[in-house]
């Protein structure tokens, strides 16, 4: 399959700033105003509405992420503009953000595709979707400078054996001790 060199950020400029200095700053001054609670954590529950509403409650999973150690965000999220039979992988081969891009950890995405569970994703559908985008700047931002890969999965309607299944899957990349887990959630809760 011949993949889309990067998959655009679409919603850069209207769920949340496309010039890079002010999203910066913007992160900066919800990080600082949030609490760390544990030292390193391994997976982060996060909204994804426009940054407006989410973005400082998305600081108070982000300040536990510690940058050292970590080569590799597995990201999921649910789909929003099409139905889904389970899970889809990507397309494209590297994620845009306003702060720089993110390459897909091509070698992780194979391996998943050898499970035979997962479907790919078409660019266009991709590109549409927010759940796994709002989380990406937030993620190059915390590992700014750091060379890190991205291995999205977009989600879609689950039975319990299907669950398992991707469960199974993804393991080897949850015990990773290279590897932190981003969940893209819609809950929103404002932090004051």
């Amino acid at each position: 399959m011949q993949r889309s060199p990067t998959r655009l950020a679409s919603h850069a400029g209207s769920w949340y700033s496309q010039v890079p200095h002010t999203l910066a700053e913007q992160l900066n001054s919800w990080l600082g105003t949030a609490a760390k609670t544990v030292e390193r954590a391994k997976a982060l529950i996060c909204p994804h509405a426009g940054y407006s509403y989410s973005g400082p409650t998305a600081a108070w999973a982000y300040k536990h992420l510690n940058p050292e150690g970590t080569r590799r965000v597995v990201l999921l999220g649910p789909s929003h503009h099409f139905y889904l039979d389970g899970c889809a992988l990507p397309f494209a081969a590297s994620y845009q953000t306003p702060l720089g891009e993110i390459p897909i950890d091509q070698a992780a995405v194979s391996a998943l595709r050898q499970f035979r569970l997962y479907q790919d994703l078409a660019s266009d559908t991709e590109e549409e979707e927010h759940s796994l985008e709002m989380q990406l700047p937030y993620i190059r931002h915390a590992y700014a400078g750091k060379d890190i890969s991205l291995v999205p999965v977009l989600v879609g309607q689950l039975q319990p054996r299907q669950e398992e299944a991707y469960a199974r899957s993804l393991l080897p990349l949850f015990e990773d001790a290279q590897t932190v887990f981003v969940i893209s959630s819609d809950f929103c809760v404002t932090a004051r």
